[in-house]
C-alpha cells in the first residue's frame, strides 16, 4: 500500500504543486474539483483522459501566470509525452515554462514552487542539467521540504524520471489528435473526496 501510494504521489506531484494558487472567477469550488480530475487520471496513468479534461479546462481559462494555468500546461504536456505525441507535449510544456518564468520575474519574493516548477518544466524540455544547476541556487526551507516527502528539491528532480512510463494496460490509450474534448463533470463524490484527501490544507482561492 505504501509503495502504491508513493507511486502516485511522485507521478502527481508536478501538477499538484500548482494547486494552490490563484483560481478563475467563476465556480471555483467545482473548477477545483475538475482540476482535482485531471491530477488523478495522471496519477492513474489515464493519460488520454487526462489530456481530454485538461484540454477542457482550458477552455475555461485564459492564458495567464496563474497556477491553473501552468498545472494544465504540465497536465497536457505529461499525458501528450505519455502518448508518444512529442511535438504537443514540447509545446505545452514551452507554454508553461514561459509562463512561469514570467511569475517570479514579476515578483520580489522567492516563490519555491515556482522554483521548483521552473526546473521541473526544463527537465520535462531536456535541459535537466540546466534544470538541476538552476535548483541547486536555492536553499528551500523546512515547511516547503515537507512536500517532496522528505527528499530534498534537487535529489527528487535528479531520480524523478522525465521520459515517458507504460500506460495503465487496463486502460485503452488513444491518440490525442482523435479525441474529442467533452464537458467537464466536477459532481463525482468520490472524486471530490479524493481531491480533499490530496490537497494542500490551504487552497487560496480567489
Amino acid at each position: 500500500m505504501r509503495s502504491t501510494y508513493k507511486k502516485i504521489t511522485l507521478g502527481a506531484l508536478l501538477v499538484l504543486m500548482a494547486m494552490p494558487a490563484c483560481a478563475p472567477k467563476f465556480d471555483a469550488e467545482s473548477f477545483k474539483q475538475s482540476y482535482g480530475k485531471v491530477v488523478m487520471n495522471l496519477a492513474r496513468r489515464n493519460y488520454a483522459r487526462a489530456y481530454e479534461l485538461a484540454d477542457s479546462c482550458l477552455n475555461l481559462i485564459p492564458s495567464d501566470t496563474s497556477q491553473y494555468y501552468i498545472g494544465l500546461q504540465n497536465a497536457i504536456g505529461m499525458a501528450c509525452m505519455e502518448l508518444r505525441d512529442s511535438i504537443q507535449s514540447r509545446k505545452a510544456f514551452e507554454k508553461s515554462l514561459k509562463m512561469i518564468e514570467k511569475r517570479i520575474n514579476l515578483t520580489d519574493t522567492i516563490n519555491y514552487r515556482d522554483v521548483f516548477q521552473k526546473a521541473n518544466t526544463m527537465a520535462f524540455l531536456g535541459n535537466k542539467e540546466e534544470a538541476i544547476q538552476y535548483l541547486e541556487q536555492f536553499t528551500f526551507p523546512e515547511y516547503e521540504l515537507r512536500r517532496f516527502l522528505g527528499r530534498q528539491p534537487v535529489d527528487f528532480l535528479k531520480n524523478f524520471n522525465h521520459g515517458p512510463r507504460t500506460p495503465d494496460p487496463k486502460s485503452p490509450q488513444l491518440s490525442p489528435k482523435t479525441m474529442k474534448t467533452k464537458p467537464v463533470d466536477p459532481s463525482s463524490k468520490a472524486q471530490k473526496n479524493a481531491l480533499n484527501k490530496m490537497a494542500p490544507t490551504q487552497m487560496d482561492i480567489k
